[in-house]
């Protein structure tokens, strides 16, 4: 199944968690949390993320454009031209 907005939730959801990351480090130090300690992400997988957010990026600048406005214009251009 293909979902438009797939990617840009995956990149919304890693941003947030890299903005709430110093705060997640903390909370896990909690004794009553410790629970979830292992669960926790790991330094590697911090890396993996950033890595990730580097890749879908692009998608979501190429999600906002109207990609059938720019291939409009750009067969009437070449229609044009012949």
């Amino acid at each position: 199944m293909d979902v438009k907005t797939r990617w840009n939730s995956t990149l919304g959801v890693l941003e947030r968690s890299f903005q709430l990351r110093e705060f997640l480090c903390e909370w896990v130090k909690i004794p009553k949390c410790s629970d979830y300690r292992p669960l926790f992400t790991t330094q590697d997988e911090w890396t993996i993320g950033k890595y990730v957010m580097e890749v879908l990026r692009p998608f979501r600048i190429l999600d906002a454009v109207d990609v059938d406005k720019v291939y409009s214009h750009i067969a009437s251009g070449y229609h044009s031209v012949q």
